[in-house]
């Protein structure tokens, strides 16, 4: 069920929550993720935002 006081009509609150949780739980930057696949095959998701802030993940 919709909280209280809260519209699914309500657009800018459900764009603030939205951005809020695009957040990386591990850089704290927006989360930014792709599909890399090296010629061995295998697939690896890989988080850029972390690559770009320095963080070993």
């Amino acid at each position: 069920m919709a909280k209280e006081k809260t519209s699914k009509t309500n657009v800018q609150a459900r764009a603030q929550e939205k951005a809020q949780a695009a957040l990386c739980r591990f850089c704290g930057h927006k989360a930014e993720v792709v599909l890399r696949v090296p010629p061995d095959g295998r697939k690896h998701m890989v988080r850029l935002c972390c690559e770009r802030a320095g963080v070993a993940v």
